[in-house]
């Protein structure tokens, strides 16, 4: 594989970044570290999301060129082996701690197996974009999305009835994190909100596929999908990859917070998140 584009930034005023970007010589992956709900305390006073990705990451960059494991074998060793090690940095016992309490991440790895043949683990919201000579093909889950899309829409109709409420009064006035945990409870409930976090069950939730003749793959968080989905800056992924070939993503990316720079109200694009972590990372298959 070969790394044509890659970027991983924090959102606008944020001091560490919880998204994670990484390559080997047969794989590529990208993390979107979750937000936790009720924030885990470290003894180490790290964040734990940041903690849980990077880790996750090393996991990655010493395993995933054996082709002969399954990405979801090298997971399961690598949340075990996380387990672990997190036992003797938190104050609590790990099997009592609630899923909106376990530092968690949306995971997508794209992983060469022989020739031009993909494989694609995806296990929350991050998507894939793939190109062949002459299809297009789009890896996603859709149901993450869905919470973002509930409270847009309820801004929307906020923002109708009051046209002078701030983005930080609509999150006071909805209670966010309480809202955020009960939707998480309740797509929970109903088998459609599958993450990874520290339990090792959570990994068969994935979806796996297999996918051959590709010439190039593109890993997005919803942090940088975003351009496309709120803000249409491009007509489609395909759009974004051209325009991506012709300026370099650092130049797109930089045309992405200069939106959000100047809509920090979120009045013009309405959105939970004023800004988010944003990775993207295409390779060309050789």
């Amino acid at each position: 594989m070969q790394i044509r584009h890659m970027i991983s930034k924090p959102a606008i005023g944020k001091l560490f970044n919880q998204d994670c970007i990484g390559t080997s010589k047969s794989g590529i992956w990208l993390l979107d570290g979750i937000s936790e709900v009720r924030a885990l305390s470290m003894n180490n006073r790290e964040n734990a999301v940041v903690w849980f990705v990077n880790k996750i990451n090393e996991y990655l960059l010493q395993n995933l060129d054996q082709k002969d494991l399954p990405l979801t074998e090298i997971l399961t060793c690598a949340i075990i082996d996380i387990r672990e090690g997190i036992e003797s940095l938190i104050s609590a016992d790990i099997d009592s701690l609630h899923y909106y309490e376990q530092p968690s991440t949306s995971i997508i790895i794209a992983r060469n197996i022989q020739d031009k043949e993909l494989e694609i683990f995806s296990l929350g919201d991050c998507l894939a974009y793939l190109r062949t000579l002459n299809q297009e093909i789009l890896v996603q889950n859709y149901e993450l999305r869905r919470i973002e899309e509930h409270f847009r829409n309820k801004m929307l109709l906020k923002k109708e009835k009051y046209p002078e409420m701030t983005h930080t009064d609509f999150l006071n006035e909805i209670n966010i994190f309480d809202r955020l945990k009960q939707l998480r409870a309740d797509l929970t409930q109903n088998n459609q909100y599958h993450i990874l976090n520290l339990d090792p069950a959570m990994i068969s939730k994935g979806q796996e596929s297999f996918f051959p003749s590709i010439n190039s793959v593109t890993l997005m968080s919803d942090g940088f999908s975003r351009i496309i989905d709120i803000y249409h800056l491009f007509e489609n992924y395909n759009d974004l990859i051209l325009n991506l070939e012709e300026q370099g993503v650092k130049k797109i990316y930089e045309k992405m917070r200069d939106i959000e720079h100047h809509d920090l109200n979120a009045q013009k694009y309405p959105r939970l998140f004023v800004s988010d972590d944003a990775s993207l990372i295409l390779a060309s298959l050789e």
